[in-house]
């Protein structure tokens, strides 16, 4: 299987990139590699991750953040990495939105 991030997915991770790197330097490239990590298990276990809106939902294993994918043939689509501590709303409108 291959993995995919959308547009929007990538700005996301540029999105957190950018905050944590502000909080500590290098901070930012280590949340960086952490959620490329967990992007590369999805080629596993994907499918198995709980259900939001459509999208299944893998928790991200060091930061607070969710990835939302789908599975599509041989490949796996990152349509959005959000960070877990926003109001549950915006999440949901932004996912349906993607």
């Amino acid at each position: 299987m291959r993995v995919r991030l959308l547009s929007s997915a990538a700005l996301d991770l540029r999105t957190g990139f950018a905050f944590f790197e502000e909080q500590e330097q290098g901070l930012g490239g280590y949340f960086l590699e952490s959620i490329l990590e967990d992007l590369k298990s999805l080629k596993t276990n994907a499918g198995i991750h709980s259900r939001v809106l459509g999208y299944h939902r893998k928790v991200a294993s060091v930061f607070p953040y969710g990835i939302y994918y789908r599975c599509s043939g041989d490949e796996i689509v990152v349509v959005a990495i959000f960070d877990s501590r926003q109001n549950p709303k915006l999440i949901t409108r932004n996912l349906r939105n993607r």
